[in-house]
């Protein structure tokens, strides 16, 4: 395979992980992602990088995405690169949530590590946060929205 065929794989496994997401198609992201994931929002959020099993990264992203009202990642020109058995890929981004009137929206570049298996999968996620508007409350938010939705009804 050539250089140039696997980073077209690797830019689409990081678009496709975004777009399912955005969609709210966990299993979609899930088939995207190695069994573990390092996962580095520490500009957004603080503390420290986790590595965390997929499921329980698809479940947190379950719990947060299904309470808004729309979710969106514009990916800006990605950069891939490719070394062996690993990727890169660094792209800007712009991520929007919306609930109800409001909106958090943030800004920065994220850098997707992938690993070659019998496809790319995605093995780290860094947002190295720019800029950040609206209201971060919303993601509390739509976590009580979605828990609220999955509840039985009890009526």
């Amino acid at each position: 395979m050539t250089r140039e065929a696997d980073e077209a794989r690797l830019v689409a496994a990081v678009r496709g992980l975004f777009a399912a997401l955005d969609v709210g198609d966990f299993d979609a992201a899930r088939q995207r992602l190695a069994p573990t994931v390092e996962l580095d929002y520490v500009g957004l959020w603080g503390g420290a990088p986790r590595r965390l099993p997929t499921e329980e990264l698809v479940q947190s992203w379950r719990d947060a995405i299904s309470g808004f009202d729309a979710v969106r990642h514009d990916l800006g020109v990605p950069r891939p690169a490719v070394g062996g058995s690993t990727g890169l890929v660094v792209c800007p981004a712009e991520i929007l949530h919306l609930l109800g009137d409001r909106h958090w929206r943030l800004t920065g570049v994220y850098r997707v590590g992938l690993v070659r298996g019998s496809a790319w999968r995605i093995a780290s996620i860094v947002l190295e946060l720019e800029r950040e508007a609206g209201d971060r409350a919303l993601v509390a938010q739509a976590r009580r929205r979605a828990r609220r939705s999955m509840q039985p009804d009890q009526t």
